[in-house]
């Protein structure tokens, strides 16, 4: 595992195990639940698939044999290795699972899941260096906590995989989606004073200018990456480098401050720009082009996938900003109603 330093403490390997979760469920929950039930996923097109349910139902049942074998080696008692008969076992008892309803299936991984993260906050630094020796490898207990953290992230690009592909959107339905995601979120500035946006926090310490900006500064990278697929020269990209020691917090900072002197016009009309630019390379590209891969923000992926990303973060960004518009919204329907009383 390394030097000392690099073993996660319990509390980051807890929260690997849930931050993986958290991302995995809000990918899910773009999928529909007819999808779920019935779209064969798969980490490659022409390689084998299975259901939403069934990968959930898996993740369910490997969490709960992760989490008694490890309490097992904790408490001194042998592990029993993993041979042909336990396997089919296990495939079994996931069988079973996904036969039940989807709420079932669901409720059952997120328990799994919370069951190894809570047995993960209890252990000691000495509880994870413990080494199981098993006939064909010897990890630690964090080693093992690991591979369940990385088993969700590689669900995760699964679902993500189908979820901007163009098998399910088709040309049109892509493009339009991402024309009304884009549309809703420029809209949501409409009507409001720039005292307004440069006071109010929609997310986190951020304020709705600021969230406008973020979005700028990501969709400035994404429209560079897009022009030049599959991969830009460093330079192209040197604003957006990760350096060492960065969080990904400390990297929206950096961003966002490096925007800091734009005025709300200078904003809209940049995100206009990028908007039109990105929808050029999408409207240039052949089908061929929008299923291949080049570098993107989360590494390399597929460009119709990377064209969805994009346009679900502004997504995700409008929804903080409407729910402030609702709130607006309800308080004046409050104070009509008083003045009518």
């Amino acid at each position: 595992m390394g030097d000392a330093q690099s073993v996660p403490s319990p509390a980051e390997l807890a929260e690997q195990l849930s931050s993986a979760a958290f991302l995995f469920w809000q990918s899910l929950a773009e999928m529909e639940a007819e999808e779920i039930e019935s779209v064969q996923l798969s980490a490659k097109s022409d390689g084998p698939g299975r259901t939403a349910k069934a990968m959930v139902a898996d993740l369910a049942i490997c969490d709960d044999r992760a989490l008694r074998r490890l309490q097992a080696a904790l408490a001194g008692m042998p592990v029993t290795p993993v041979s042909s008969r336990l396997q089919v076992e296990n495939d079994t008892r996931i069988l079973e699972l996904a036969r039940c309803p989807w709420m079932a299936v669901e409720q059952a991984a997120k328990e799994a899941r919370q069951r190894l993260v809570d047995f993960t906050h209890s252990l000691t630094p000495e509880d994870l260096a413990l080494v199981i020796v098993e006939a064909n490898a010897e990890l630690s207990i964090a080693e093992h906590l690991q591979e369940r953290a990385n088993s969700l992230w590689l669900h995760r690009g699964i679902v993500q995989l189908y979820c901007g592909s163009l098998a399910r959107w088709g040309r049109p339905g892509l493009r339009k989606l991402m024309v009304e995601q884009h549309n809703n979120f420029m809209e949501g500035m409409a009507g409001l004073s720039e005292a307004t946006m440069l006071a109010v926090k929609v997310c986190g310490s951020w304020t709705i200018r600021d969230v406008y900006a973020h979005v700028l500064g990501w969709n400035e990278y994404c429209a560079k990456l897009l022009r030049h697929w599959p991969e830009p020269n460093p330079e192209v990209i040197g604003e957006w480098k990760w350096l060492e020691g960065d969080t990904m917090a400390g990297f929206n900072d950096r961003i966002l401050a490096a925007r800091a002197h734009l005025t709300m016009i200078e904003i809209a009309d940049g995100l206009t720009s990028e908007f039109r630019r990105m929808m050029r390379v999408f409207d240039k590209a052949g089908d061929a082009v929008l299923c291949s891969e080049g570098l993107t923000w989360g590494g390399v992926g597929v460009m119709s996938n990377f064209f969805y990303e994009i346009f679900v973060h502004e997504a995700e960004h409008a929804a903080q900003i409407w729910a402030f518009r609702a709130g607006i919204s309800e308080e004046e329907a409050e104070l009509n109603r008083s003045d009518d009383s």
